[in-house]
């Protein structure tokens, strides 16, 4: 029974960690802007967007509601592509896919889309819009199958570890 509870928590906080990077690399793309240009209220936006990744575990539904408002406001509203909230965007995407939580991923491509229309329709130059939107889906997809891989290869070192164990042999 302990090692099952044990096992749970080691994986638990595995899973954090990997959103916990997430959540820096998100936080770090929303800074460039601040620190080479000027400061965009669509800079501010990525500041707090990319928190919402470590509510997609557990509240899934409560992350999607928090992201997709701030992707179609970084994105359609002020103008500015947003970094960060992109990128957290793209990030929860892949998590949620990963997840199996199709609705909410719809959901967040969706405001993407929404945000790349309301900015088009607004009159906003949208080819540095889809150029840097490609750019930071290549970047997410990259960094995810990593964080996958890495999950999985920790996963399997976990069960190697746990197979010779006394507890084991007590089942």
């Amino acid at each position: 029974m302990l090692h099952h509870t044990a096992d749970r928590l080691r994986s638990g906080l595995r899973a954090r960690r990997g959103l916990g990077a997430l959540v820096a690399i998100s936080l770090c793309f929303s800074t460039v802007p601040a620190l080479f240009q000027r400061f965009e209220p669509g800079d501010a936006v990525g500041l707090f967007a990319p928190w919402a990744l470590l509510l997609v575990p557990r509240f899934p539904w409560t992350a999607t509601a928090a992201l997709a408002p701030s992707v179609v406001c970084s994105i359609g509203i002020t103008g500015t592509p947003g970094g960060g909230t992109a990128i957290a965007a793209w990030f929860a995407l892949f998590v949620l896919l990963r997840a199996h939580r199709r609705p909410q991923a719809l959901a967040i491509a969706a405001a993407t889309v929404a945000g790349d229309l309301l900015a088009w329709r607004l009159g906003h130059d949208m080819v540095p819009f889809l150029l840097g939107q490609a750019v930071r889906l290549g970047i997410c997809f990259c960094v995810a199958v990593v964080v996958r891989s890495a999950d999985a290869s920790s996963d399997h070192e976990d069960h190697r570890e746990n197979a010779g164990s006394p507890a084991d042999n007590l089942r």
